[in-house]
């Protein structure tokens, strides 16, 4: 062994994934620290700076899942025909569009299995079956 081969550091491996090795959630108290973010990225054709955070708006809700997956779930019931239009006032029923949105919802709901806690799981399975519900009813009137 060579002299600068002596003095180099032992390589340290940190786990940083959410889930321990049987499968269970780590505690927060178990995960390791956050990486410090530099303030500026250089790549290969673009330049990342990271700017400072926005607060939410007053007035504006916080977007978390629920909120997004309500957002959709109400494009879904628009088209429908259950809900007034908010842009035009109308209540009309576009059953392509639904179907489309239900379909959305339905992927988000299988690509996202596993990785939602509970109330989060309920609430887009409990969304996801009054949408289904309410178009069958739609489809078969014609």
């Amino acid at each position: 062994m060579t002299d600068k081969e002596d003095k180099k550091e032992p390589i340290k491996i940190t786990d940083r994934r959410s889930f321990t090795s049987e499968g269970e959630r780590r505690r927060t108290e178990e995960a390791p620290p956050e990486p410090e973010r530099a303030e500026t990225v250089l790549g290969e054709g673009f330049e990342l700076r990271q700017g400072p955070g926005k607060p939410p708006r007053p007035g504006q809700p916080s977007v978390d899942f629920s909120s997004f997956i309500l957002s959709l779930a109400s494009t879904a019931f628009i088209q429908l025909g259950e809900l007034e239009d908010p842009a035009t006032h109308k209540v009309e029923m576009n059953l392509e569009g639904a179907s489309q949105m239900i379909e959305i919802l339905d992927m988000l709901h299988e690509r996202t299995r596993g990785n939602l806690d509970p109330q989060e799981e309920e609430f887009l399975s409990g969304i996801l079956y009054e949408l289904k519900l309410k178009y069958a009813q739609k489809a078969s009137r014609g």
